[in-house]
């Protein structure tokens, strides 16, 4: 696919993409995002969307794409509301082990933040 053709349909898919992105991520500006990386990433493939008998399915696929990607990045902070679920069903709140079962289902940085705060007893400047 050649330069122009390609910014052509750009042009005339984007608002249907940045739609699309918005409807999955919720926030506008991760949105557009979204929809740049996309857009970057057809470009690199243009050569292969000549076999397409439409611009807007490769498209629309690839915003899909990349906001679940970022969605995903996103999982580790879900985590949290996992250890806490484990932990309100335990015990009284105060049993030592549940804790450390709780921050042990914490990913690596909160696990860290937490252990070096409230364990080892760190300020948070340090």
């Amino acid at each position: 696919m050649e330069r122009d053709r390609f910014e052509e349909e750009a042009r005339r898919v984007r608002p249907r993409l940045v739609s699309e992105a918005r409807r999955l991520l919720g926030d506008p500006d991760d949105a557009d995002d979204a929809v740049q990386d996309a857009m970057l990433k057809l470009w690199f493939y243009r050569e292969r969307l000549d076999g397409y008998s439409s611009f807007d399915a490769p498209a629309i696929v690839t915003v899909r794409r990349v906001c679940l990607n970022r969605l995903r990045s996103l999982r580790p902070h879900a985590d949290i509301s996992e250890a806490e679920r484990a932990f309100d069903g335990q015990a009284d709140g105060r049993d030592f082990q549940v804790l450390m079962q709780a921050i042990d289902m914490l990913p690596g940085v909160e696990q860290a933040v937490l252990r070096m705060r409230h364990i080892d007893g760190m300020e948070i400047e340090e």
